[in-house]
C-alpha cells in the first residue's frame, strides 16, 4: 500500500508555512505503526529517534519544504469505482462506463441512472416496468441488491421477460488498479 502523509512545514527558500504531501509505500503493519505514532503527536520535528521523522524530514527537504508535522495519514486508494449501464431496446442498444475514484459518486451516478431508467418520459422501463404503487408488472424481471448498504458491488438489472433484446443492466463494480 501507498501510505499519503500530509505535513506541516515551510517552504524551503521562502519560509512560507504550507501543507504538502509525501507519499511512502508500507506495509499494512507500518501503516498500524505510523498511525499509532500520529495518535500519540509524535509525527514531529522535534522526535529525532524515530526513523520515520528522518524519512519525512528528508523527502519534505528533496522536495523543497522544512518538515514540522504530520497532520493526517491516508491509504493511497489503489482502486476505482465502474458504473457499466448496458442497456438495449429492439431498436437500439449500448454501453455507457463511468469512473470514480470516490465510492459516493459512484453511488450518486448509480442512483441517477436509475432514477432517469425509472423516468416514463426517458425510458421504456419508467412506462411499462413498474405499476403506480412501484412493483414489478408481469412480463418483467427486477433483479438488484441496490439496498445493501455494506456492499461496494450494487447492480441493477431489468429484462423484458419476452424480449431479451429490452433489458437494462446497471452495475456498481469496484475494481482494483494494479
Amino acid at each position: 500500500m501507498t501510505l499519503i502523509f500530509t505535513c506541516n512545514g515551510y517552504q524551503k527558500k521562502t519560509y512560507e508555512e504550507t501543507e504538502y504531501n509525501v507519499e511512502i509505500s508500507a506495509t499494512k503493519e507500518l501503516y498500524e505503526y505510523f498511525s499509532v505514532l500520529f495518535e500519540n503527536n509524535e509525527l514531529n520535528a522535534s522526535n529525532t529517534n524515530e526513523t520515520v521523522i528522518t524519512v519525512l524530514r528528508e523527502l519534505s527537504w528533496f522536495n523543497d519544504f522544512i518538515f514540522r508535522h504530520v497532520v493526517k495519514i491516508a491509504n493511497k486508494e489503489k482502486h476505482v469505482y465502474m458504473i457499466l449501464f448496458d442497456w438495449s431496446t429492439t431498436d437500439s442498444d449500448g454501453i455507457e462506463t463511468f469512473l470514480y475514484h470516490d465510492y459516493e459518486a459512484a453511488r450518486k451516478k448509480l442512483d441517477e441512472i436509475i432514477q432517469n431508467e425509472c423516468d416514463a418520459d426517458l425510458s421504456w422501463i419508467g412506462s411499462e416496468v413498474f405499476d403506480e404503487n412501484g412493483d414489478v408488472n408481469d412480463g418483467y424481471e427486477l433483479d438488484c441488491n441496490t439496498d445493501d448498504k455494506a456492499a461496494e458491488d450494487l447492480y441493477w438489472h431489468v429484462v423484458d421477460k419476452n424480449d431479451y433484446n429490452r433489458r437494462s443492466f446497471i452495475d456498481l463494480i469496484k475494481k482494483e488498479i494494479k
